[in-house]
């Protein structure tokens, strides 16, 4: 009520919308030798970078997070699945 009356889009909260929290990938991924420029990619393209330029030998899990390392470099990123890409942070 308070964020309508200040015309703040807001939507309701509940907790009953996770059906088995078991499911849910709760650890973050560290994958090494990645490109160098790709990990640059991930910092430059706001729209992420599609997945499958990093050739994971894993399917990953939707919103879940990796740390790719390079040489010389690293990011922190997530898989969002609607896009099928791999979004920089």
């Amino acid at each position: 009520m308070k964020a309508k009356s200040i015309g703040v889009m807001a939507q309701d909260y509940e907790t009953d919308k996770v059906r088995n929290i078991d499911e849910i990938y709760k650890s973050v991924c560290t994958i090494e030798g990645i490109d160098d420029q790709l990990i640059m990619k991930l910092y430059e393209a706001s729209e992420g970078v599609p997945l499958k330029n990093f050739k994971l030998k894993i399917k990953p899990s939707a919103n879940q997070y990796f740390i790719f390392k390079g040489n010389s470099s690293s990011a922190l990123a997530y898989y969002n699945p609607k896009q099928e890409q791999s979004a920089g942070w």
